[in-house]
């Protein structure tokens, strides 16, 4: 039901806030929303992303889907004029872990706690070029590396609008967490060498000449839900084999480090 599609706060009847893209095209939201306090405790955030794959129609459907990280202060109804707007704008190559070369994106701008004074979250519009369709249909997950807290999410762009026609591909989208811009230290294994270090970086800087460390790999299929096993994420996906991408969570870091939130399955 597209009136529905608000996270609702308190045992009130307004919204939190009701997911519309820049056409003002309700967005699904079909995947539970993650929730978790920034590194000073003094806010909460609820992430999730847009999107849905359960009928036929939803195929081939190309509305503008988005990622968000909104803070929850139990206030009014938050608005998309109220959150920063985070943009993919640059690409470049990296590799998988099987060898395979591989686009990498990167989100425009690096991690300021000054640029998210007044605003109420964060977001980011899946309306690259060429990944037409892109949408999150699976929860975010919350990793705490010594150098900062990182939200990741995987999405998917099914091929086509043909319902029998199988297979797709998508990203893995990891951002700074509390203001969703690109993070400011090498996190993932972009050059699939098996290690993080100062290599796995774009050939690009940022806009202020400091390394861009990317923001998305593309994993040249659909993947699942996103797991942490030690410091890889393991990643299933429609081609039936699984992807490891080694994370830099920063040697000798605290005891919540890695993935910071879990899940129970009831048997």
């Amino acid at each position: 039901n597209p009136n529905a599609w608000g996270i609702r706060f308190g045992t009130g009847t307004n919204p939190m806030f009701i997911a519309t893209n820049p056409r003002n095209q309700p967005q699904p939201i079909t995947a539970a929303p993650l929730v978790a306090l920034n590194s000073n405790g003094s806010q909460t955030f609820v992430f999730f992303g847009t999107g849905r794959y359960l009928g036929i129609a939803d195929k081939g459907n190309q509305d503008i889907q988005s990622w968000y990280g909104l803070i929850d202060d139990g206030s009014s109804t938050i608005t998309r004029g109220e959150l920063v707007k985070r943009r993919f704008t640059a690409s470049g190559t990296g590799t998988l872990s099987n060898g395979k070369a591989t686009t990498v994106r990167s989100v425009e701008s690096r991690a300021n706690e000054h640029d998210m004074n007044g605003k109420r979250g964060w977001f980011i519009d899946f309306d690259v070029r060429g990944d037409e369709g892109e949408r999150v249909i699976n929860s975010a997950l919350l990793i705490r590396a010594n150098r900062g807290t990182v939200v990741e999410v995987p999405s998917i762009i099914p091929v086509g609008s043909d319902p029998c026609l199988v297979g797709g591909r998508g990203y893995i989208n990891y951002v700074d967490a509390f203001s969703g811009a690109g993070v400011n230290f090498p996190f993932i294994d972009l050059n699939g060498d098996g290690i993080v270090d100062d290599k796995d970086v774009l050939p690009t800087n940022h806009s202020d000449g400091k390394p861009d460390y990317g923001s998305s790999i593309d994993l040249q299929n659909m993947p699942g839900n996103v797991g942490m096993v030690g410091n890889q994420n393991v990643i299933g996906g429609t081609n039936g084999k699984v992807i490891n991408i080694g994370k830099n969570l920063g040697g000798d870091s605290p005891s919540n480090r890695g993935r910071i939130s879990w899940r129970e399955i009831l048997e």
